[in-house]
């Protein structure tokens, strides 16, 4: 008997794409309601004077992603050579405020930590490890592929690097902790607004012209020399500054701080690292399962999230001059083609756009004329040159 080919090869073809439909099905995972949400804990003790801080907090939903804080808990430091201290409660923190002479490196610490529902949650003891001095801290201008601003783009900006050299007394293993503080300004002082009446601010006010914003970079930065010859490192990449801000219009200033830190500590804040920078995708490896150092004594089924760190802290500061080719656009204006009648008393105050012959039909927006608007604030920091 004869197969009629053309009816073959149309049912082979029918069978794939129900085949390949059904491969590419949408996974909708289904979530347990009543699974109670983990703790999270992170702290860190270092050998710096001042606070020094415990964050505890409830993992956040799936469909709420936000950090929930767990408040009144008993949070205590405890040395096998020291007194026990007691933490405070400070805003959605716990603080503790230690001298130099408080800090004993030559001691073991842990957290303990009696939650609301009185269970407790512990950290393994942890040692301070010795820190060599940053070597060196620097900057190269370098020109990278940037996506989430104008599509893709070429972006010249500052790429920062730090070399140290140790001796084998020394960490194998560190984390850097980076802060940026910039200078930005407001492109115009305030002279007119409305909020159904014009005024004019003679003479025009300068004051919110100049701001300083100081942020917390929060991306992780490691390194081990296990593996090395030598305990020393140069060109380690930290943070790249891009041209889409003012970060690098005026003045730019990098403070690193160097944590020496234990192998473990390493390995889970190098997992953190790898699990941030992972992008979706049906054949990308899956988010590793990251174990800190925290557990609950009264429950051992349920886990603690997070780490207690110890370390000794060398640090660095970098100044940048500006002068780079930025795209700014923080102040925005909008031609008012019915006059300020298009303004509405929700939108009051409203600045306008003009000058000392008067002003003109161009509402503007606050961060023109006030550069508090996009955060920071008007007081220079005491390190700025």
């Amino acid at each position: 008997m004869r197969i009629n080919m053309k009816i073959s090869n149309g049912l082979l073809l029918g069978i794939l794409i129900v085949l390949i439909n059904s491969c590419v099905k949408e996974i909708n995972p289904i979530l347990d309601s009543k699974q109670k949400n983990k703790v999270v804990v992170i702290a860190l003790l270092t050998d710096q004077p001042g606070y020094q801080y415990v964050d505890v907090s409830w993992t956040s939903s799936i469909k709420k992603p936000v950090p929930t804080p767990i408040k009144g808990c008993v949070i205590s430091l405890e040395s096998k050579n020291g007194p026990l201290r007691y933490y405070q409660e400070y805003k959605d923190k716990y603080r503790i405020k230690m001298d130099t002479n408080e800090i004993n490196l030559a001691s073991q610490y842990r957290i303990h930590i009696v939650l609301p529902n009185y269970q407790v949650v512990e950290s393994s003891w942890e040692s301070f490890f010795p820190d060599p001095p940053i070597e060196r801290l620097y900057h190269e201008n370098e020109s990278v592929i940037t996506r989430g601003h104008y599509n893709s783009d070429t972006a010249i900006g500052c790429q920062f690097f730090v070399d140290f050299k140790g001796n084998n007394q020394d960490s194998r293993f560190y984390k850097y902790d980076l802060t940026e503080t910039y200078e930005f300004h407001s492109q115009q002082p305030l002279e007119w607004w409305y909020d159904g009446v014009v005024h004019h601010v003679v003479p025009p006010d300068n004051s919110k012209r100049v701001c300083y914003n100081t942020m917390n970079i929060r991306d992780i930065f490691v390194l081990s020399t296990d593996n090395l010859s030598k305990n020393e490192y140069q060109r380690l990449r930290l943070n790249f500054v891009d041209k889409y801000s003012q970060r690098l219009a005026h003045k730019y200033s990098l403070l690193v701080k160097q944590l020496s830190i234990s192998q473990r500590s390493y390995t889970y804040w190098n997992q953190m690292r790898i699990n941030r920078h992972q992008e979706g995708g049906l054949y990308n490896n899956q988010p590793i399962s990251i174990h800190g150092n925290f557990k609950n004594s009264t429950d051992t089924t349920l886990d603690v999230l997070g780490y207690f760190d110890v370390s000794r802290v060398t640090q660095k500061r970098i100044f940048v001059n500006g002068g780079y080719d930025i795209i700014d656009n923080s102040c925005t204006k909008a031609a008012l083609r019915m006059g300020l009648r298009e303004i509405s008393s929700s939108d009051y105050p409203a600045y306008l756009d003009g000058d000392n012959m008067g002003y003109r039909a161009v509402l503007i927006s606050k961060a023109c004329v006030d550069c508090t608007a996009l955060g920071g604030t008007t007081t220079k920091p005491d390190y700025w040159p």
